[in-house]
């Protein structure tokens, strides 16, 4: 996404039509790599405005995911997460990481949680919980006057 002249705009936004276009014909999947702009010291959760460039490549892509640490996390983000994370039947404190999809057509947006292998050094999803060790996690959670949400 680093393009240095006056047509930066334009250009972002001709790139994304041509690989849609190009997805679209060819029955493809075309992975952009988009990187965040230059975001508050310790956020490290991003939803779709924190594309950096064009505001097009996130109005043109059908799916929108991001990647994201769990152990760089302040407390505040943490919290949050914790909660989104348990909707979607995965506990926090045993991911590594997190997708989490911010857009895609046709489904609902949601959350994976991620365990980092050393010795494989690949990513997998974490064991789902159950729907009553969720509800026992919700109960110890409001106990506790956890912060709720999703996104801000």
């Amino acid at each position: 996404m680093q393009l240095d002249n006056s047509e930066l705009i334009d250009q972002q936004t001709r790139i994304v039509e041509k690989f849609k276009r190009f997805a679209r014909d060819k029955e493809a999947m075309v992975i952009l790599v988009a990187h965040p702009i230059n975001l508050n010291f310790g956020t490290t959760r991003l939803n779709i405005f924190d594309i950096s460039g064009t505001q097009n490549i996130s109005n043109k892509a059908t799916n929108i995911c991001t990647i994201m640490r769990t152990d760089i996390m302040n407390d505040e983000e943490k919290m949050k997460l914790t909660y989104y994370l348990l909707e979607n039947n995965y506990l926090f404190e045993n991911c590594d990481a997190v997708i989490e999809v911010l857009k895609t057509k046709g489904n609902k947006n949601g959350v994976l949680g991620l365990k980092y292998d050393k010795i494989t050094r690949n990513f997998t999803e974490i064991e789902k919980i159950t729907d009553l060790e969720k509800e026992k996690r919700k109960s110890e959670l409001q106990e506790k006057g956890g912060k709720r949400g999703k996104r801000d």
